[in-house]
């Protein structure tokens, strides 16, 4: 009997001392919204921030869009960079099928203040900045064609003649309210 309550004893510590290493592992999460997610982790030093944010892209051109995509926005202060994951839904060549097909794009981070994240992609035709508002919690883009002349940028001609904008949406409820 008294071995059994020294082993009791010793797991009791042992379940602790696990309980308090996972604890310390894992940083701190901060939810910053609900809706559409929006977190903020700050490492263990409190030196580096990431952002995860996801949603679906609303294009300020046409409110009543079909809910097509869904976003994955992850940003590290570390590296100075966004990755930008979408998953778009089209249909496929006219017929009645459809493909779901994934896109990534990197944002440079050019500034990133307290309240306020700026990050932007540049291609040999256009380029993309994102902007990321974490009090206000508002995520847009936009894209403007930058290579007016360059006979390569042909197609890139025609979809961004005038600037294309687009703002981050909660996907789940913009899909209830296009289906009512």
């Amino acid at each position: 009997m008294y071995i059994t309550k020294k082993l009791f004893i010793l797991l009791i510590a042992i379940i602790f001392l696990l309980v308090i290493f996972i604890i310390n592992i894992f940083p701190r999460v901060e939810i910053i919204s609900s809706g559409s997610e929006f977190y903020m982790h700050v490492d263990g030093q409190g030196k580096y921030r990431t952002l995860h944010i996801t949603g679906m892209w609303l294009s300020d051109t046409d409110k009543n869009q079909f809910p097509n995509n869904s976003v994955v926005i992850e940003c590290e202060e570390k590296d100075s960079i966004c990755e930008v994951n979408s998953a778009i839904l089209s249909q496929f060549f006219g017929s009645n099928g459809y493909l779901f097909y994934p896109i990534k794009h990197s944002y440079n981070i050019i500034e990133w203040e307290t309240e306020l994240l700026i990050a932007e992609n540049i291609s040999n035709c256009n380029k993309t900045i994102l902007t990321i508002n974490t009090k206000t919690k508002d995520v847009s883009i936009i894209t403007i064609l930058q290579n007016h002349n360059d006979n390569l940028c042909h197609d890139d001609k025609l979809i961004y003649a005038k600037p294309q904008s687009s703002k981050l949406v909660g996907g789940y409820d913009y899909s209830i309210r296009y289906w009512k």
